[in-house]
């Protein structure tokens, strides 16, 4: 893995007779499984934190010198409009008549974004013509011709029944002037680092009580039970935070009721701003969702490379009813570093991968939706019958230009301080007291750059 913890080790050695024992932290364990395979029977994947670990192993994960980190991302060139006040402006069918749309609040960003000549589209497919803006007194007033054939009551009827139009195109006049310029904003998001921490401490008796083994390596080593399971708790509670924590502030009574940092979690990022999409037929999905689905990514102009990660009830019925057709042809294996190489890495991680609609889909059956303490209580199967998609291409930042990935772990470092993780060792032999103590720290938070093209199936 590519996790480097920081680690202060204390006493680091123990001796007994003619053996001698090296201390080896949980973290090292938890990094070097080659040493000592049967941790991963023992206790799996630290806490079944295999989320956690797609960041690590692929290179997602990014310094940010700031607790609360933005980034930009390009609007639509061409906008919808949202209808606010629909009225007749003159009676009459086609170039004869016209009606009054005025642009709701919403969709000005100090700018009315129609201009005369403006061609619209309507949401039953009836299209107009802008013949005069206004902004005094009240912005964003349009006079619009209706098609022709189309009457200036069936334009009234269409536009009060919609919520939005769309602006498709534009005609002008020979010799017409410059039209009013437009430049869109670019959009600014923003994600908080949060501080996660578990501690481990033991007396100097329960010291004692070690677990040794013989590494692959011939040497004797000892680590402390409870310090590895203090690390699982630690990852978990990082893995949990990232998919499921619904703000960015929580108020901290006992602290005078200072705000405390919170990373916004995917699946709360998704609600707000992807694809939310529920099973169509009783809690089976099928191919009509999948292809539901496809199409609805279409729409959103997602790449060719999707992590879908599933509930285990969602994901055998995902193997039953669509993988095992669709693994035949090219299936891009890009973020795993391409080729063969990333074909093989992909199956460690455990993903299966499948191609449909031309998108390879690699899909991963996540223990954190299906943690029966957390996220699958009893009575409880939003999760375990449920998933998510993630496009993981890259975006270009619609301010500075650089490319970043989809989705990407931003962790604080300032080049002189690193808070991704540090696991600290305090034993006697430092403090004096007949306790040993281990501490894991870190800051770290979730970025999801275009939102609009991750999935949320319910």
């Amino acid at each position: 893995m590519a996790l480097n913890p920081i680690i202060a080790t204390g006493t680091g050695k123990t001796a007994g007779g003619n053996l001698t024992e090296s201390y080896i932290s949980a973290v090292d364990l938890a990094h070097t499984f080659d040493v000592y395979p049967e941790m991963l029977d023992r206790y799996g994947n630290f806490g079944g934190s295999n989320f956690l670990t797609f960041f690590e192993d692929n290179g997602l994960a990014k310094v940010t010198d700031q607790s609360n980190f933005y980034w930009y991302e390009k609007n639509w060139y061409l906008q919808g409009q949202l209808i606010g006040a629909v009225a007749l402006g003159t009676a009459g069918t086609g170039t004869a008549g016209s009606v009054t749309i005025t642009v709701d609040a919403a969709s000005i960003d100090g700018t009315v974004s129609v201009r005369v000549g403006d061609m619209l589209i309507f949401n039953d497919g009836k299209t107009g013509y802008v013949t005069a803006v206004s902004n005094s007194p009240t912005p964003g007033v349009l006079s619009v011709q209706p098609q022709t054939g189309v009457t200036t009551g069936q334009l009234i009827a269409t536009a009060a029944a919609g919520t939005y139009f769309g602006i498709y195109s534009n005609a002008n006049i020979d010799g017409s002037g410059p039209r009013t310029s437009l430049v869109s904003k670019p959009l600014m998001f923003s994600n908080n680092t949060q501080m996660f921490r578990d501690d481990f401490v033991i007396s100097g008796t329960e010291e004692a009580n070690k677990m040794s083994f013989k590494g692959t390596d011939g040497k004797q080593y000892y680590y402390y039970e409870g310090e590895v399971e203090a690390l699982a708790r630690f990852r978990q509670s990082i893995m949990f935070g990232l998919l499921l924590n619904p703000s960015t502030t929580q108020s901290d009574t006992t602290g005078g009721g200072n705000a405390v940092p919170v990373t916004q979690g995917l699946l709360s990022k998704i609600e707000q701003d992807g694809i939310n999409y529920n099973i169509a037929t009783g809690g089976q999905f099928g191919i009509t969702d999948f292809r539901n689905i496809a199409l609805a990514l279409d729409a959103e102009s997602v790449g060719n490379e999707i992590n879908f990660y599933t509930g285990n009830e969602l994901g055998t019925q995902v193997t039953d009813n669509i993988a095992n057709s669709f693994r035949n042809g090219g299936i891009v294996f890009n973020t795993f570093g391409g080729g063969d190489n990333g074909k093989k890495k992909s199956v460690e991680l455990g993903f299966d991968s499948f191609i449909y609609n031309g998108r390879s889909f690699h899909m991963q059956k996540l223990a954190a939706l299906y943690h029966p303490q957390i996220t699958a209580l009893p009575g409880f199967t939003s999760f375990a019958s449920g998933g998510f998609m993630c496009p993981v291409d890259k975006q270009i930042d619609a301010k500075s230009g650089a490319k970043m990935n989809s989705i990407m772990l931003r962790y604080k470092s300032n080049n002189v301080v690193d808070r991704r993780y540090k696991s600290t060792k305090v034993g006697f032999d430092i403090t004096q007291i007949d306790k040993t103590s281990v501490s894991h720290f870190g800051e770290m938070g979730l970025q999801i750059v275009g939102a609009n093209r991750f999935v949320r199936i319910k």
